[in-house]
């Protein structure tokens, strides 16, 4: 019975997201979003990175 109830339940509610979900879609996030902040930080500190590892502009 109580699988049964939980799909009912289930079909109602409005699944949360998965901190992968986040991450993934951060470009469409509101600012205020912590996982979207950090994506785009790492990101940018990736991107940052790697242009002076490189030597910057030649």
């Amino acid at each position: 019975m109580a699988p049964l109830m939980w799909w009912a339940v289930s079909a109602m509610l409005r699944p949360g997201e998965s901190m992968t979900a986040r991450m993934v879609t951060w470009p469409t996030r509101p600012p205020d979003d912590a996982a979207a902040m950090w994506t785009a930080g790492v990101l940018f500190l990736s991107g940052v990175t790697a242009y002076v590892v490189r030597g910057g502009r030649q």
